[in-house]
């Protein structure tokens, strides 16, 4: 009889996903998906998410009991995989997000930042390759919308212990006005930041990193906002750390 770690592998490798890709779907470590394979994980693992990213019935990979899918979803099925999903290109209305297997693609964000006539222009491309996968569900009980939606990830020590270097971000693009204590992607003194903002009572922001031990808070004034730039809102941190 096989073995949850084994059968894990297996409904993984049908969907074809990587390790990684099961991680983040379903917002766990890549770790912890390699030890369940390997059979080092003894800890409870939410096995009905990893049933469902993986498009088999939970009882199958649980236990082992059952048959492995339902009869008309096929042993060819792939919906739960990401090369399987269907590129969504119009997102403005609720009606645009997939059934199939009720997930969403969202792109990542490409940022370009030069010197030019005196200030910093910034250019914010939205890469449709490789994007992250979200349920659909979930993206409407927060009440985002699909179309203003970007990942990106984290890179350095300055919000730990909220967000941890690679942890992935969704950043919601329309929501560029400072809410003070909210997490925000921005743009400044040429480099790409993620960072807690606060308004000032002048109309500048203080940029301040919760590692505050290590990174001491910035002050930009409001004659100096025009080399700033606020991309969107982090909404959601996945991985070790988290909002």
């Amino acid at each position: 009889m096989s073995t949850f770690g084994q059968r894990l592998r297996e409904a993984r490798k049908e969907a074809g996903m990587t390790q990684l890709q099961l991680a983040r779907l379903v917002g766990l470590a890549q770790a912890t998906i390699s030890n369940i394979e390997s059979e080092r994980n003894q800890g409870s693992v939410e096995s009905t998410a990893l049933a469902r990213a993986l498009r088999v019935l939970p009882d199958w990979l649980a236990e082992g009991r059952g048959p492995k899918r339902r009869q008309d979803d096929g042993e060819a099925d792939n919906a739960g995989s990401l090369s399987g999903l269907i590129p969504i290109e119009a997102w403005e209305h609720e009606d645009d997000l997939p059934d199939l297997g009720d997930f969403i693609r969202v792109p990542r964000l490409d940022v370009h930042l030069s010197a030019g006539h005196g200030r910093e222009i910034v250019e914010v491309d939205l890469v449709r390759e490789a994007p992250q996968v979200f349920r659909a569900e979930w993206v409407r009980r927060l009440g985002l919308k699909p179309s203003k939606l970007a990942s990106m990830y984290a890179a350095g020590d300055s919000m730990e212990p909220r967000v941890h270097d690679g942890d992935s971000l969704l950043v919601d693009t329309s929501r560029t006005t400072v809410t003070d204590g909210k997490v925000y992607a921005l743009a400044y003194a040429g480099e790409l930041r993620v960072k807690r903002l606060y308004r000032r009572v002048d109309g500048g922001i203080i940029i301040v990193s919760d590692n505050e031990r290590n990174y001491p808070r910035l002050e930009v004034p409001a004659e100096q906002m025009e080399h700033v730039r606020i991309i969107g809102r982090v909404m959601h941190v996945q991985g070790t750390g988290g909002l």
